[in-house]
């Protein structure tokens, strides 16, 4: 005979004591073998497989792997992923906030590139710049890598500088 109990980890019954679990893999899952019926340990970012799950939202991405367009993906080198959808990026690496697993370390000046939730750049940087190159308008790299506004000197040298090419361009017409 058939006997009631708690599902397997790995699959959920929405009725109690039911005899029939239902699989927490997408049919169309390419990577099943990151998928689990999980919870949140209280107070931490931590998922941990868990059995009697009641419902298909306790189905999910185990850590190291990050839900991505409804399948479990593998985390990619420069995050940190706790398990279902929650991730961030380590110090030195980027990632815009439309495009989580396209990660991309800092070279030249890793300071610009805190880490944290995808689309995080220093202070008063572009965030949607490859690797937080660009500092938003009206702004100026600071020696911190973030930016900061722009004081007179900074207009002045930039009206010099366009003064002197216009002017070598007369010269040479």
């Amino acid at each position: 005979g058939t006997t009631c109990g708690q599902c397997q980890a790995g699959t959920y019954s929405a009725e109690q004591a039911s005899t029939f679990c239902l699989s927490c893999i997408p049919e169309t899952s390419a990577r099943p073998d990151l998928w689990m019926s999980i919870m949140r340990l209280k107070g931490v970012r931590t998922f941990v497989p868990t059995q009697g799950a009641t419902s298909k939202e306790a189905c999910g991405c185990m850590g190291g792997a990050l839900l991505l367009d409804g399948d479990c993906v593998p985390c990619s080198l420069g995050m940190t992923c706790f398990g279902m959808d929650d991730m961030e990026l380590l110090p030195a690496y980027f990632a815009r906030a439309d495009r989580p697993t396209f990660v991309w370390r800092c070279h030249s000046d890793q300071r610009r590139c805190p880490g944290g939730r995808p689309g995080t750049c220093a202070s008063n940087r572009e965030n949607t710049s490859l690797v937080c190159t660009s500092c938003i308008a009206g702004t100026t790299p600071a020696d911190d890598g973030s930016c900061k506004a722009c004081s007179g000197a900074d207009e002045f040298r930039i009206i010099l500088i366009g003064f002197l090419l216009f002017s070598a361009l007369c010269m040479v017409y």
